[in-house]
């Protein structure tokens, strides 16, 4: 074979060989966009909840379905406008959360507390000097628990810290006995049996909205 032949034998090869390459670069960047397109379908069916879920300014807002409950129903029955502010209720559900887990309590219960002490207004004060979600009586509670100034009780954290830790002291009083526990929280009068009653209703309530309709 003559060294010309040779010559453009070789540069065949070469070109061949840089196709392939070229080919095989392709197929690689097909299979990684292959990939991003199946994650990029996961995040969004990971953020398809249409009922319990909301974007407000990219933010995603995914509520309980009590605080569900709170948003689309109970709100339309009173003139509360907290419970139809998204981030208020997504704050709720965090500290319902975090002291339902801290003091071992069912969070369909605080709820309950909640909805019958104040109708979920935050800032209510009563005449008794009970303030707050779960209406901490300020005199009564100020020295054992140690509150500075009773205008914390009007904070969600620190109403909710206090509130769940009385009642989870009284729950305990009474060796785990719900219905004593929550008589006391109330205090002990001739309405307490009623207060229980209505209280524990509540709590079925809530925890049916959860699929759950065991006592």
């Amino acid at each position: 074979m003559s060294k010309i032949s040779l010559f453009f034998l070789f540069l065949l090869s070469i070109i061949v060989l840089h196709n392939s390459s070229r080919i095989s670069y392709n197929v690689s960047q097909l299979n990684l966009l292959s990939d991003d397109i199946h994650h990029l379908n996961n995040q969004i069916i990971k953020f398809k909840h249409p009922i319990n879920t909301f974007i407000i300014d990219n933010e995603y807002i995914e509520l309980s379905p009590q605080c569900m409950y709170l948003y689309n129903t109970y709100s339309k029955k009173v003139s509360n406008p907290l419970v139809k502010n998204l981030f208020w209720l997504k704050q709720l559900d965090f500290y319902v959360d975090k002291y339902a887990k801290k003091y071992n309590l069912p969070r369909e219960l605080i709820f309950a507390i909640i909805h019958i002490e104040s109708s979920f207004n935050q800032f209510l004060v009563s005449s008794k000097n009970c303030y707050g979600l779960m209406q901490v009586n300020y005199p009564v509670w100020k020295s054992a628990l140690k509150i500075n100034h009773v205008g914390e009780l009007l904070t969600m954290d620190t109403n909710l810290k206090y509130g769940v830790r009385i009642l989870k002291h009284y729950i305990e009083k009474y060796h785990n006995d719900y219905k004593e526990g929550i008589m006391s929280y109330f205090g002990r009068s001739s309405y307490a049996k009623k207060y229980y009653q209505k209280v524990w209703n509540k709590y079925l309530f809530y925890k049916a909205l959860s699929g759950n309709k065991n006592n």
